[in-house]
């Protein structure tokens, strides 16, 4: 059972915006509410809860899937890359060259 001393009004955002809330707990307080999928509940959650954030950082999906989208040249040289540590230098290396071995496999599969 949920128990909630307010001083004033809030909002069932102002709620769940509280670390110790969430919108699954709230539900007893709404009870006409719509039934969401429990991913729709979580990005409710953190969609509430990250809004000063989300807004201060400017961050969204939107620019996130134009990140994925730039194409890292083939011929790059990730020792070149000052911000990568020497570990991910030589997994990138390793990944690479796994890549490369799969794809001449999978040429000479196709060409028979």
């Amino acid at each position: 059972m949920l128990l909630l001393r307010l001083k004033t009004s809030a909002t069932m955002a102002e709620l769940i915006r509280r670390p110790e809330l969430n919108y699954d707990i709230c539900k007893e307080i709404d009870k006409d509410r719509p039934k969401l999928s429990i991913d729709v509940r979580e990005q409710v959650n953190i969609n509430i809860k990250y809004e000063g954030y989300i807004k201060k950082t400017g961050y969204t999906g939107k620019s996130n899937l134009r990140r994925w989208k730039i194409k890292i040249p083939t011929d790059i040289r990730y020792e070149d890359v000052n911000s990568l540590r020497i570990e991910a230098v030589q997994k990138l290396n390793a990944v690479r060259a796994e890549i490369n071995r799969s794809s001449i496999k999978n040429i000479r599969s196709f060409t028979g």
